[in-house]
């Protein structure tokens, strides 16, 4: 037994204190991140009150994945020069803008104007910031810190699903987008402003040193509280690496599925004999399920060869698939969420 929780302690053993406040922070506002899914929950109200055809739908992943990726090496760059903290904050405050307006649009035009703000938000708000900044402060822990950090995209997607869906049965989806902009300003916001920062020298915290003394600069080899790994690859030894682009491509990829599954699942329900709200209801649980098992996966990547972990991913991510050629049959949409 003390065996059991001798290694509970290992594997948690950094977070403690103001590092564990700082995780659960990044959770927090990983929670903006969440409110990509928010278009999905509301796709039958959007195509209904909007005019729109499915194929203008879908077509608004364009310009928010466009600006989310022209957006995010300047985002990386800024949370170095600037500060975590910072971006976040005015992330937060950005995305309560975005959605009052897009509460208020009446047309395609202003559809995908809201959804390319949404975008570039998500990219202040979102894996680049938040990793940057739990990655200072945690380190042997870092698969399980990152897990718990990730979780909230999930937590926040389901639940503001569920918020914005029954805000929109009751009152219409002008008022369900509307319901986004308190949670941007009074949890998203404070968040960023009173628990995230980066680590200084009375935290204990050893932040790798950058060459030259220039912020984001190549890591200095010479840093022993780095890894191997760590001291061999900067930006430009990492693009050349296959690892590199393997991931990147393999990412790319699955954000292509992950996209098209999620903003069509609700209308796919509908459209083969599910209610409408059991089938927001079943995006919910399926977004929301990441919080676990992004948790358990960090805890899992800490464990366990990373490449071993990635497969096992991916293989469940295949299985899901099999699942869904086949929905929605009796039973099958409750493992397909759960896969």
């Amino acid at each position: 037994m003390s065996g059991a929780i001798d290694r509970l302690r290992e594997t948690t053993s950094e977070l403690r204190g103001r590092a564990l406040w700082v995780v659960l922070g990044c959770l927090v506002c990983q929670m903006g991140l969440g409110l990509t899914y928010v278009k999905g929950g509301l796709a039958a109200d959007l195509i209904e009150a909007l005019g729109l055809t499915r194929t203008q739908f879908s077509t608004a992943n364009l310009p928010q994945l466009a600006v989310q990726a022209i957006a995010s090496p300047l985002i990386g760059l800024l949370a170095v020069r600037v500060g975590a903290r910072r971006v976040l904050a005015l992330s937060a405050a950005a995305f309560a803008a975005v959605f009052l307006f897009f509460s208020r649009i009446d047309g395609v035009a202003g559809f995908y104007v809201a959804i390319a703000g949404v975008g570039l938000c998500a990219a202040g708000m979102g894996d680049i910031t938040v990793g940057h900044i739990v990655s200072l402060w945690v380190r042997r822990n870092r698969g399980l810190a990152l897990g718990i950090a990730y979780a909230g995209s999930n937590l926040g997607g389901g639940v503001m699903a569920m918020l914005t869906g029954s805000v929109a049965a009751s009152h219409g989806w002008r008022s369900g987008l509307l319901a986004v902009v308190p949670v941007a300003l009074f949890v998203l916001l404070p968040a960023a402003l009173f628990l995230v920062r980066e680590p200084r020298a009375r935290d204990g915290v050893r932040v790798p040193a950058r060459s030259g003394g220039e912020p984001g600069g190549a890591i200095d080899a010479s840093d022993e509280a780095l890894t191997d790994a760590e001291r061999a690859l900067d930006l430009r030894a990492a693009l050349r690496t296959r690892s590199f682009w393997i991931l990147t491509l393999t990412l790319l990829s699955f954000f292509f599925y992950f996209t098209a599954i999620l903003d069509h699942l609700v209308l796919f329900l509908v459209e083969n004999g599910l209610p409408q709200d059991e089938a927001r209801m079943r995006y919910g649980q399926a977004v929301g399920l990441g919080v676990v098992s992004k948790v358990a996966g960090g805890f899992l990547a800490d464990r366990i060869r990373h490449d071993r972990a990635i497969l096992y991913d991916y293989g469940l991510l295949a299985a899901s698939s099999v699942v869904l050629l086949v929905m929605p049959g009796p039973g099958l949409v409750p493992l397909f969420v759960l896969a």
